[in-house]
């Protein structure tokens, strides 16, 4: 994430007012927040895995993602479904530390790691819900250590390990100290793996001497079983308790093998697997007879969860993996989120999935479809109750169920163009992208198209310029299209606002938003309002929000999140929340992280009410005013818009509120008759009816 001073510069740079994001800020703000619901399980390499049998997950812990070579401190558990995060405190961030399940005592033990500054030597402990960090004694610090724990004695077992130099030491825990064992001709081995033989008790270790070395060790003495000629380093082993034999995959020397050893020689297994990959979590699921990979490096770190069950490997995904230009948009039909394509971090299978998300989780729909997808467009039809889907010169449509190809007749071929729903004529309308013209070139594009649910008509080639990545968006209030920005041919970064009304364009709005590429925008059905997220502008990346009203563009302030392009947003129509997903961040970073829009946060109650001031009773002469407290935890020079709509005269007025030291804002109407409803303009659920001269 930028830095605060950072953030500040670019304000000059781009003369974005107020341009501030992340921490809660101290100055005047408005309601709402966004909410992370699902956190981004980031590709990483070098990172600590273990399976911990008495609760049935596999416990993760840090790495290094290539991208930017970020350290991470995050804990994550695998249940054999999904990955939930669990925790971002206790051992600091790290990467080539290892781990190991004490199965006597129920805990996670984590020793070693290091990042660009130092090399470490603490032992922490995880118990399901807390690190605790149980002693800095022991061991020199060093990262890459063999870890595994001995069942039959009760011990975690470490050998070897870089701490300046290669070492061949070995040391036991037992859950109060560290204790060295002095053996006889300790194998001296670069990034050894070691894992628990449970049937044979004895521990495997491999690593890299010259050759490739196999050792055992019975928990008296060190014996060297198998030495070949190949160099494989960096590899990870598990002992496979369902089958019986030792499982290695990974090399920094790039192969896809799986071997199996059994005590007297290695077997190849498999030659296609996961991928050339080193440095990956690899840990064996004895409740489903499993052995489970995560991450790696190739050089660039991968995201991806393979199985392996014996025989062959098997990608598994419950929720999208990180990516950007995904599209998502409000299935109302079936009442969750829908997103398809993208680009992402490594192609892997998954990029041709879809995928539901039902406010709480994301699921798995299908698997096949339109294939691998990344310069498309998505909208929902209400009329139809499908989703549409443009790539290309194809037309897909998906019926909640299977995806069908529809036609390949109408637009020319192109990509990065923007697609919305006009649900008062029934109609899908699509603007720009780089298309293909005449001569077979690839260009700007400015051509209108609509789709009328069985042929698409070219309506118009006037309006905005010939652009792409441009975002667009239909006001259901006013019944036109807003679209805005996008790279512009000849102009580069773009900072209008049209609007369609179906048979001609207007330029609405050259103020407001920075000019800007790859941004998010939504219609917000319950507050009436166009909203604009992030984007690119002068090849920086933005986290600002804005709101369009059919009049003005007004820049909302709330607890941001972390700048990007190219990310994907839709409404959610049945829980009130603008759902946000993914997008490129300021490394490069394909995000996979789920946010949502909440815009009561803040408001906490609204209270209102019709009182006579004068004579009394309402008459002879009396005034009837109607007076609104809405309490807030917003600070003090907030302000607060409340509708006041006159049912008679049906008409509605607006008064932004100052919010005062006590967190409350307050105001009068005077004058009032009648039935009236008191609404707060970014609450919609908050709302009160109250009567005047009953």
């Amino acid at each position: 994430m930028c830095s605060h001073l950072r953030h500040l510069c670019l304000l000059s740079l781009l003369s974005i007012a107020s341009f501030i994001h992340g921490a809660p800020q101290a100055f005047a703000s408005d309601s709402g927040a966004w909410v992370l619901v699902d956190p981004w399980l980031r590709q990483r390499g070098d990172l600590a895995m273990a399976y911990d049998s008495r609760r049935g997950v596999i416990v993760m812990f840090g790495g290094r993602d290539s991208g930017g070579d970020v350290y991470l401190g995050d804990t994550w558990e695998y249940d054999g479904q999904r990955w939930s995060r669990k925790s971002t405190e206790g051992p600091t961030p790290r990467s080539r530390a290892k781990m190991a399940y004490d199965s006597r005592r129920g805990v996670t033990v984590l020793f070693g790691g290091a990042d660009d500054e130092r090399r470490y030597g603490e032992t922490w402990e995880w118990d399901g819900t807390t690190w605790i960090l149980r002693t800095a004694e022991g061991p020199s610090p060093r990262w890459w250590p063999a870890l595994a724990f001995d069942e039959h004695r009760g011990m975690v077992v470490l050998h070897g390990g870089y701490d300046g130099g290669y070492q061949n030491d070995t040391w036991e825990w037992d859950g109060l100290t560290w204790a060295r064992r002095e053996l006889d001709s300790p194998p001296s081995l670069t990034t050894p793996s070691m894992a628990y033989d449970s049937s044979r008790r004895v521990m495997v270790l491999f690593g890299l001497s010259g050759r490739e070395q196999t050792w055992e060790f019975d928990g008296s003495t060190w014996v060297k079983k198998d030495e070949e000629n190949g160099i494989t380093t960096a590899a990870s082993l598990v002992y496979d308790a369902a089958r019986g034999v030792t499982v290695r995959y990974g090399s920094y020397y790039a192969n896809d093998r799986t071997w199996e050893w059994d005590g007297v020689s290695w077997v190849m297994a498999s030659d296609d697997g996961v991928g050339s990959i080193y440095g990956q979590g690899m840990a064996f699921d004895s409740s489903r007879g499993l052995t489970v990979v995560f991450g790696g490096f190739d050089p660039y770190a991968y995201d991806t969860t393979w199985e392996w069950n014996g025989q062959t490997w098997t990608l598994r995904t419950a929720a999208p993996l990180g990516r950007a230009a995904a599209r998502i948009i409000y299935d109302n039909a079936r009442g969750h989120t829908l997103l398809f394509g993208g680009y992402r971090h490594r192609l892997t299978t998954d990029a041709e999935y879809t995928f539901a998300w039902d406010g709480r989780q994301w699921s798995l729909r299908s698997t096949s479809g339109p294939g691998e997808q990344r310069s498309h467009d998505m909208v929902y039809c209400d009329q139809s109750e499908e989703t549409l889907l443009v790539s290309g010169v194809d037309t897909w449509s998906w019926n909640g169920a299977t995806w069908t190809w529809v036609t390949d007749v109408g637009p020319s071929q192109r990509g990065n163009h923007a697609m919305t729903y006009d649900k008062s004529r029934g109609i899908v309308v699509l603007f720009g992208g780089i298309a293909k013209n005449d001569n077979g070139n690839f260009r700007p594009n400015g051509e209108t198209w609509e789709w009328n649910g069985s042929e698409w008509t070219r309506e118009s080639t006037r309006g905005p310029s010939n652009r792409f990545d441009h975002a667009m968006t239909y006001d259901t209030a006013r019944d036109v299209t807003v679209l805005f920005g996008g790279s512009a041919e000849g102009r580069g970064d773009d900072g209008e606002t049209w609007e369609w009304d179906g048979r001609r364009w207007t330029l609405v709005a050259t103020t407001g938003p920075a000019p800007r590429y790859g941004h998010a925008m939504v219609y917000d059905e319950g507050r009436n309002v166009t909203v604009l997220h992030g984007g690119r502008s002068a090849g920086i990346e933005l986290a600002d929000m804005w709101e369009w009203d059919g009049v003005e563009w007004r820049e909302r302030q709330v607890e941001g999140i972390p700048p990007r392009y190219g990310h994907a947003m839709t409404f959610d129509a049945d829980r009130n929340r603008i759902v946000l997903y993914g997008g490129w961040g300021e490394l490069g970073e394909h995000l996979g992280d789920t946010w949502e829009f909440d815009p009561c946060v803040g408001l906490s109650k609204l209270k209102a009410r019709c009182r006579a001031k004068g004579g009394g009773g309402g008459g002879g002469g009396d005034i009837t005013i109607i007076k609104v407290t809405v309490r807030t935890t917003l600070p003090e020079g907030s302000t607060v818009p409340v509708d006041n709509t006159d049912l008679t005269n049906n008409t509605t007025d607006r008064q932004r509120i100052p919010v005062n030291s006590r967190g409350k804002a307050k105001h009068k109407w005077p004058d009032q008759h009648g039935e009236h409803v008191v609404t707060l303009a970014d609450c919609p659920r908050l709302t009160q009816t109250v009567v005047c001269d009953p």
